[in-house]
């Protein structure tokens, strides 16, 4: 790692206890003013004695403290980590939180374990911690799995007050995707709706007018009955399915990107009438593992080569992080 002037903050965890050896993972971050931080990480391995000598000489461990000359965990217990031998689960310490950088959205974690660092994706995280609470285990150690509820998702929450640290991903926008814009000839269309419009066209505009919406947004012609019946529901529940309210998307598009919107999901990146449902998905996809879709985002491309591409960038993005060999010198 290139040690500039940049500050630099090094901590270190323990992530694995195997017959009396413990495994620390020291992660060194080194934050610049234009915002390109650098990471480092590498791997320990020592006996109880050693760490606690270590920590009674001034090694602070994140997740341990020294009390009465024996190690224990400060942001939960450190039998977490034991497993049964019929119990194939891992356990984990979270190092980072990563976050998409504008909206602050939750998309993944950096864990640590003994065998490493690795990112996850969110869903991968919920679904182990759901799985090890079956096997009455802990899929982390320094945190708390809450399961769902019927107002709130299946989360964690840290021990500690402060949270975790937090690593940022840009999403940038896709440079195929475009919202549509109500025109002036769509405000001029509400004044001649019997001349321009089918009596099944206008009952759905008058019954989105009902409904509080603004029924220039409907005003094409070219709209069907049943297109504007999405976006009229979608908008009299205040989703804006007006950025997709031209007759170039079809019905099922429309149902799709209705869809995403029910679920509070940004759509912005998928508004181009000439994606395919499976076009779409692969984007969906990208987009909530925080990929840059704009390298498969050409409605050009198949729905299999978008696939394709999705899986080489998530495997870079959510996959091994590279760790050292510490020395034991420090200690």
């Amino acid at each position: 790692m290139v040690q500039n002037n940049g500050k630099i903050v090094k901590k270190m965890y323990i992530v694995g206890i195997e017959n009396g050896s413990y495994t620390l993972i020291e992660e060194v971050k080194i934050f610049h003013e234009d915002g390109n931080n650098e990471s480092g990480y590498k791997r320990y391995i020592v006996n109880g004695q050693m760490l606690i000598n270590a920590m009674n000489n001034g090694q602070s461990i994140e997740n341990a403290a020294v009390w009465s000359g024996k190690l224990t965990g400060t942001t939960g217990s450190l039998d977490r980590f034991k497993r049964e031998k019929d119990v194939n689960v891992p356990c984990y310490v979270i190092l980072n939180e990563i976050r998409e950088r504008n909206t602050g959205k939750l998309l993944g974690y950096k864990l640590a374990n003994s065998k490493g660092v690795v990112n996850r994706p969110l869903h991968e995280v919920m679904g182990l911690c759901e799985l090890a609470s079956r096997h009455n285990v802990y899929a982390i150690q320094n945190g708390v799995y809450v399961k769902a509820t019927e107002d709130k998702k299946a989360h964690i929450r840290t021990f500690v007050g402060n949270g975790y640290a937090i690593e940022y991903i840009t999403i940038n926008k896709n440079k195929n995707s475009r919202a549509v814009k109500v025109s002036p000839e769509s405000k001029k269309n509400v004044k001649k709706l019997d001349v321009m419009f089918s009596p099944e066209q206008i009952k759905e505009m008058k019954l989105a007018h009902k409904n509080g919406v603004d029924i220039a947004i409907l005003a094409n012609p070219g709209l069907s009955p049943e297109q504007m019946r999405v976006i009229g529901s979608c908008e009299s529940n205040g989703l804006h399915a007006r950025k997709f309210a031209n007759p170039e998307y079809s019905l099922d598009t429309m149902k799709y990107l209705a869809a995403e919107l029910q679920t509070k999901a940004n759509i912005d990146n998928l508004l181009n009438p000439n994606y395919s449902i499976e076009q779409l998905f692969a984007l969906t996809l990208g987009q909530g593992l925080g990929l840059d879709i704009n390298q498969f985002s050409d409605p050009k491309y198949s729905s299999e080569q978008m696939m394709r591409k999705l899986g080489e960038l998530r495997e870079k993005q959510w996959g091994e992080v590279r760790v050292g060999k510490g020395s034991l010198d420090i200690y």
